[in-house]
């Protein structure tokens, strides 16, 4: 039972981490009261897209010296969809797999996180981070997952309580980056 609260709270923690306004939860890594720069799309790329050239700009766009070989890009399963059908102009596949690679999801040689709470690619959306997580954001766990039975359980079917106290702000927000759809 712990272990479905625990999962349970794992994605509404993420969720809160991209998207919380800061009130009674994380302020979110998309919120823009956080500060995290955004970076729009090149005008060359047609509307409401995004080009391979686009992710390496945004990746770019974040300071060697906040990067410190640590960097990794934020976006959803659909997104990474894209990313990874991306073709130069013969046709040939731009992200192919490299057996010598350790990590599921590169892009570049970075690690692609995918996060399901991140927005699809639409105009006006953000669809793609880039940067130095361990920089750019704090997560506080304050007070770790516990469970409770209910003072007022009924005597055959137990009411359980589930609390967690978690906190998360942007530390360092030039250490990030999101790439704006325009």
């Amino acid at each position: 039972m712990i272990d479905k609260a625990r999962r349970a709270f794992g994605a509404q923690i993420g969720a809160a981490v991209l998207n919380g306004d800061g009130f009674g939860k994380p302020m979110g890594i998309l919120n823009p009261a956080a500060g995290i720069p955004i970076m729009d799309t090149s005008a060359a790329t047609p509307p409401g897209f995004f080009t391979w050239q686009d992710l390496l700009q945004l990746r770019w766009s974040v300071p060697l010296s906040l990067q410190a070989n640590a960097g990794a890009y934020l976006m959803n399963q659909y997104t990474w969809g894209l990313c990874s059908t991306m073709s130069d102009a013969n046709g040939r596949p731009i992200m192919t797999a490299n057996p010598t690679e350790g990590a599921p999801y590169l892009l570049g040689g970075v690690p692609v996180i995918i996060a399901p709470q991140m927005p699809n690619v639409e105009t006006g959306a953000t669809p793609v981070a880039f940067g130095n997580w361990n920089r750019a954001y704090m997560v506080v766990n304050r007070k770790g997952i516990t469970m409770t039975m209910g003072p007022f359980s009924g005597g055959f079917c137990p009411i359980f309580r589930f609390e967690a106290r978690i906190g998360g702000a942007p530390v360092c927000p030039g250490a990030a980056r999101l790439l704006r759809i325009r």
